[in-house]
This record gives structure tokens, sequence and C-alpha cells, in this order.
């Protein structure tokens, strides 16, 4: 049942490709922590988002890690995902601990 609400007509990833829906849900829990580490650090840079969600779809497209091996992924998101709360803080994953202005708050007057 969960598995036919999860998947929705039109859905594309791989061909082959039925993500179990509890490993999904903790993959985008753990994997938006980065994003938003990436977007603080780099000025709010959508292209290194869009980058780096580019990278991430590239690599889960080309290569296919068996169902056994979702558990390692998992944990290996997690020690990258602890790895920058205990670096960088909880507050705005950024050591100088201030979050950059958006562009147009940036221009001069």
């Amino acid at each position: 049942m969960a598995r036919s609400l999860f998947l929705m007509p039109g859905y594309f990833a791989a061909f082959d490709f039925e993500p179990s829906p509890g490993p999904f849900a903790a993959n985008v829990l753990l994997i938006s922590v980065v994003y938003t580490w990436v977007y603080n650090n780099t000025d709010r840079s959508l292209l290194a988002l869009i980058g780096f969600h580019f990278m991430e779809n590239f690599v889960g497209q080309m290569t296919s890690l068996p169902r056994p091996a979702e558990p390692i992924g998992i944990g290996l998101r997690f020690l990258l995902v602890l790895g920058i709360v205990v670096w960088f803080g909880t507050q705005t994953f950024r050591r100088d601990s201030t979050v950059p202005l958006p562009p147009s708050s940036r221009r001069s007057p």
C-alpha cells in the first residue's frame, strides 16, 4: 500500500528504481542538511545548489547500489551530517554564525 502511494504516475528515476519509502525519507531528511550547509556557505548560491543536486542525481543514475547497501549509504550520510553539525554548529551551519544576505539586500543605494 505505501509503495503504491509513494510512486505516482509520471515519476521518473532509473528505469528499475523503486525506492523504499523509509530509507528514501531518511536520505531526503539527511541531504536537506547538506543542501542548507552548501547554500549558507556559498553566499546563498543557487547555482552551487543546482550543481550539487545535479551531481547527486548523476551519480545516483550512473551507479546502483543493491538494497542491502542502503543502510550503509544512510550511515555515511548521517556521518556527513553529524560532521557538519559538530563542526559548523546547529544555528546557521557556518563557522562565523552569520547568515549571508540575499543578493537583493547587498546592493548599494
